[in-house]
């Protein structure tokens, strides 16, 4: 695939709405992935992880803009040391992604294995 190239798409990516929510709840400390602030807390004991973003399938056509590498998965890490405790919240599991603009200034984040070239003759 080349810059500028009109493509076919069949999915694309958005954010899931999951985050960490961190804090202490009666003198215990939690951690949890949840999508509403107001969901109950499930602690954290080791590690844990979700995903940070979903699938939607739908079909669009657009322009080849370029590839990024996105992390796709939240995740969450209990420690415990002399000196700190807490919990450590990060990204992982990169992968990489097409960027393809669909309209005037929107773009979409497409997997590489969603996309395909449309022909110019596809295209009359």
């Amino acid at each position: 695939m080349k810059l500028g190239d009109k493509v076919r798409c069949t999915a694309y990516i958005k954010k899931s709405g999951f985050y960490y929510d961190t804090g202490i709840a009666l003198d215990r400390h939690y951690c949890c992935c949840v999508t509403a602030p107001d969901v109950d807390p499930e602690e954290v004991e080791d590690y844990h992880s979700c995903e940070r973003f979903k699938m939607v399938e739908k079909e669009f056509t657009g322009v080849y803009v370029g590839t990024t590498t996105i992390n796709t998965r939240l995740a969450a890490e209990y420690y415990d040391d002399t000196y700190r405790t807490g919990y450590r919240t990060f990204t992982e599991e990169p992968k990489k992604f097409c960027v393809v603009y669909f309209k005037e200034n929107q773009k979409r984040i497409v997997p590489i294995d969603r996309i395909e070239v449309v022909s110019d003759a596809e295209t009359r």
